[in-house]
């Protein structure tokens, strides 16, 4: 929920892609390493563990946009240079002309995977910004989105119980530099991670993750690169 009263600069929620899928062209997959008890792996896409398509794949780490298939694909991830130790395996399914994140994530009964198809669509009237929480220390947090500078106040809007795991809508922003804090629940005074600047110009768009960090009290925004 975001409470008003609404920021000045913010336009509106909207979720899903303003744009239609052009299902001619191939899926592609991100990796997004979130787990952080996953040692350094490198990953394969194929079940002989012949074709790597990832190395060195450290907890934090980002990869590319990578060209995938409408098939399913059975993901390996083993000990960086040793492909006799798996540590964690997941099988996708990508959908034609989509983007998708794949995260691999701390569950509740240990490592665990989620793929979501990932809207990155833009409009030429507003920055587009979404925040996924991937802090598993932190399973509800309180999103705060402030004109870069200014302090958080009674009056600052924010997004209430942004769960682990559950993204935010796309936020649609007017042009201009934001502060973004994220705090414990119901409690603005416990700054958890924050402030973090984000520049936003029309027409673009940021994706945006929270990790853990290995003090379980705080957490990292991190603000990803497009591809």
């Amino acid at each position: 929920n975001l409470t008003a009263p609404y920021l000045g600069r913010l336009i509106n929620l909207a979720g899903g892609d303003a744009n239609l899928v052009d299902i001619r062209i191939p899926p592609t997959i991100r990796f997004i390493q979130a787990a952080i008890t996953l040692p350094t792996a490198d990953v394969y896409d194929d079940e002989m563990l012949t074709n790597q398509i990832l190395s060195d794949f450290a907890f934090g780490d980002v990869s590319g946009d990578l060209v995938t298939t409408t098939d399913q694909v059975d993901y390996t991830y083993t000990d960086a240079g040793n492909p006799g130790a798996i540590l964690f395996e997941a099988g996708f399914t990508a959908f034609a002309g989509r983007r998708h994140n794949f995260y691999s994530l701390e569950t509740l009964s240990g490592l665990g995977p989620l793929g979501q198809i990932v809207e990155r669509s833009t409009v030429a009237t507003a920055g587009r910004a979404r925040i996924f929480p991937a802090a598993n220390n932190h399973q509800s947090l309180d999103l705060y989105v402030v004109d870069a500078g200014e302090p958080l106040t009674d009056e600052t809007p924010l997004f209430t119980t942004l769960i682990y795991t559950l993204a935010s809508p796309v936020l649609n922003f007017t042009a201009g530099s934001y502060d973004i804090y994220v705090t414990a629940e119901d409690d603005r005074s416990t700054i958890v991670a924050g402030p973090v600047q984000m520049d936003l110009a029309l027409g673009e768009f940021q994706e945006i993750v929270i990790f853990d960090t290995v003090d379980p009290a705080t957490a990292e925004i991190r603000l990803l690169p497009t591809p």
